[in-house]
């Protein structure tokens, strides 16, 4: 037998006597675990970005083997595991408001979105883009004043 799985080599008697309760209950263990989850979704973030660009670019490359399905199925476990961490730690982000800066990073965002929806409606008429287009602005817009500026 290896001494290393010997009953009484120092490592097992080390694991035996470990406080790993008190480790799990502490908050720096929740905390790491806050940092962790924090850098998937990030990750995640950065894996759905790379395929909707690589979708584009070559339509069929990755929806054969990847469901963006998956992706967000991930994405949404990752950001309520973040919340529930965030607030039994206590952590809490103030927004602030939207129209105090205006960055060019959304500018650019909205028109790489633009690109895409528009992108996956290639095979639509023009009638048809136009109605749907139309809508989905409507809806964002809607979305928009009642999420960032709600009425008091």
């Amino acid at each position: 037998m290896p001494k290393a799985l010997s009953r009484n080599h120092k490592y097992n008697r080390f694991i035996k006597n470990m406080p790993i309760k008190n480790i799990l209950r502490s908050r720096q263990f929740y905390l790491l675990a806050y940092k962790l989850l924090y850098d998937a979704i990030f990750l995640v973030l950065l894996v759905a970005f790379v395929s909707f660009i690589a979708q584009t670019i070559i339509p069929g490359l990755l929806s054969a083997h990847l469901s963006t399905l998956r992706i967000f199925v991930i994405l949404i476990v990752l950001l309520m595991l973040t919340s529930l961490l965030g607030r039994k730690l206590d952590i809490a982000y103030t927004s602030k408001s939207a129209s105090s800066k205006k960055s060019p990073r959304a500018a650019l965002s909205v028109i790489f979105l633009f690109l895409l929806v528009g992108d996956s409606m290639l095979k639509f008429s023009l009638w048809q883009n136009l109605i749907i287009t139309l809508g989905t602005v409507a809806i964002a817009f809607l979305l928009y004043k009642t999420l960032i500026f709600p009425v008091e």
